[in-house]
């Protein structure tokens, strides 16, 4: 499996336009995270990421920032 690659987005993203940047549904969306908070960069886009993992839609889970904290922990991020 690919690793994820995320892309520095210079662009002010609105709610409407999120959508098509953004792939919340990826469980490997909390790496991406990390990816760019690490990098420094205030956005990012999914478009290019080869890198998706749709989750199941009964994945208990399912909380965007529950997983995000849970990733960060596990990858010693926790500041």
């Amino acid at each position: 499996m690919p690793d994820p690659n995320p892309c520095e987005l210079d662009l002010v993203l609105t709610p409407g336009g999120v959508a098509v940047y953004k792939r919340y549904d990826c469980r490997r969306y909390a790496s991406c995270l990390t990816i760019a908070a690490d990098a420094g960069w205030s956005q990012f886009h999914c478009n290019n990421c080869t890198a998706y993992v749709p989750i199941p839609k009964d994945d208990t889970t399912n909380d965007l920032f529950d997983r995000a904290g849970r990733h960060l922990v596990k990858n010693g991020k926790n500041r």
